[in-house]
């Protein structure tokens, strides 16, 4: 079997030549990409980044709306996509802290079923979709009877108003107990 050499000179020449087109290469890829943003930067601006009180200073006082999902509707069409969005974000945030705790195993102590036998432990044993599927029928039905019940309230008893008739989207001022 024939082994091949290159000089130094040769492996200088070679890491040389690839080092030149990677340069190429990436230049060519910056002046594309520098084109669309030309072109991103150029297109109107979308309807919400228009309206006072809609920028934000991460976004060089912009908002995000690639999809220009605020150009959909109306005011109220708006204010439910910015309520949707953040109550989606929450639940999604207490979800994976959920998770969390659950595969680090940490648990209630005592039981969450003493006529069925479960026990908060036990279930920090079991995989989380295994987990779920142990938990009794009632337990369930409470689990999601308090998810309406929070959709509900969210929905109808905020003093401030709801969100699509002048109310502020996300508004959690129903949890508050008023005297």
């Amino acid at each position: 079997m024939r082994k091949l050499w290159l000089s130094a000179a040769a492996r200088r020449r070679t890491h040389a030549s690839l080092a030149q087109t990677r340069k190429q290469a990436l230049s060519q890829a910056c002046g594309a990409a520098d084109v669309q943003l030309q072109q991103a930067l150029s297109r109107p601006e979308p309807l919400c980044c228009r309206r006072e009180g809609a920028k934000g200073p991460e976004t060089a006082g912009k908002i995000f709306d690639p999809l220009r999902l605020a150009e959909m509707g109306g005011e109220e069409t708006l204010s439910f996509f910015r309520h949707a969005e953040l109550k989606h974000g929450r639940v999604a945030m207490a979800a994976i802290t959920g998770y969390l705790f659950h595969i680090n195993h940490i648990h209630f102590g005592g039981d969450l079923s003493p006529t069925a036998g479960v026990t908060f432990e036990q279930l920090s044993a079991l995989p989380a979709f295994e987990a779920w599927n142990v938990v009794p029928l009632l337990g369930k039905i409470q689990i999601l009877g308090t998810i309406a019940g929070l959709e509900h309230a969210s929905e109808s008893l905020n003093p401030a108003g709801h969100y699509m008739k002048g109310g502020t989207p996300g508004d959690v001022k129903f949890l508050v107990r008023c005297p």
